[in-house]
């Protein structure tokens, strides 16, 4: 029961319109095999412009997370999702308009920004809901699903239909769609009830734990953003490639899965240790393809 004078809690629907939201802000995180790759192929952008726009969007991404939860009111969750999903649609658009390494990265690093504000969104629905580990399991879950979801419709109907051109449009109707979706988020959303114990007590062990998720990501993004001219390396068609993207995120599903079932069973250090292990052999294999 919500105390006297604060807002109710979310319901169900609010929460996952919250969740969808998020998800479509992190879509580009895994179409960006077949979002750069076309923009390489139409010579848009270089092969070493590849990783620059990657890595800039990526890094807009956090910056954008942590500017709105120090500079964005919570109380404007609603309003901030609205306008920065409508931005967001906007600047996909631009994309296909635009030519250049320096250019696309602006634009890419500004649509970053703004689907962090739209994670941000996401996360302060997270944080207060009853059980947080569990949303976020979910959370992990819903967003590599549409991905998957998207790059298949993108590598069956999208791209044969409407060229590259025809992904950004998609996702430009995705976010757009997202910015009515919310609408229909909680008004409010009630303060966070601060536990007994104080503020965290930062430990070596914290900052190793960190570290070591961060780069096994930036290895995995980096391998992700050039997986397509990799693959067009090896002989594999561009079709082929996208439904190879599909399955991947597919499989990621399974993961995410698994992360709800067991996250509070699992040994934090064998776990980072063994998918450490897994992106290394994964990645490396690569390099021995004929």
């Amino acid at each position: 029961m919500p105390r006297q004078g604060q807002p109710p809690q979310q319901t169900f629907v609010q929460v996952f319109i919250a969740l969808l939201i998020g998800s479509l802000a992190l879509l580009v995180l895994g179409l960006q095999p077949i979002l750069l790759g076309g923009l390489v192929n139409a010579n848009r952008i270089t092969l070493p412009g590849l990783g620059l726009v990657a890595m800039g969007e990526i890094v807009a991404i956090g910056i954008g997370v942590v500017v709105s939860d120090t500079m964005l009111s919570v109380s404007a969750h609603r309003l901030v999702a609205i306008v920065a999903a409508f931005a967001v649609a906007g600047l996909d658009v631009a994309t296909l308009a635009v030519t250049g390494d320096g250019a696309i990265l602006v634009l890419r690093a500004a649509a970053g920004l703004l689907e962090g504000a739209l994670i941000w969104v996401a996360t302060t629905t997270i944080i207060r809901t009853r059980e947080p580990d569990r949303t976020a399991a979910n959370f992990a879950v819903m967003q590599t699903v549409a991905q998957a979801v998207v790059a298949a419709s993108m590598a069956k109907i999208v791209v044969p239909a409407l060229g590259w051109q025809g992904a950004f449009m998609l996702l430009a109707i995705l976010l757009g769609a997202g910015a009515l979706l919310a609408v229909g988020l909680a008004p409010k959303l009630a303060p966070i009830e601060k536990e007994e114990g104080g503020a965290i007590v930062w430990q070596w062990s914290h900052f190793m734990v960190l570290a070591i998720a961060f780069l096994q990501m930036a290895a995995l993004g980096a391998f992700w953003s050039y997986l397509e001219p990799v693959a067009q390396d090896v002989g594999l068609e561009p079709q082929s490639i996208q439904m190879l993207i599909s399955g991947t995120l597919l499989i990621q599903v399974c993961g995410g899965i698994a992360a709800t079932l067991l996250i509070r069973r699992l040994n934090v250090a064998v776990t980072l240790c063994a998918g450490g292990v897994a992106i290394a052999l994964a990645t490396g294999t690569v390099y021995f393809l004929p």
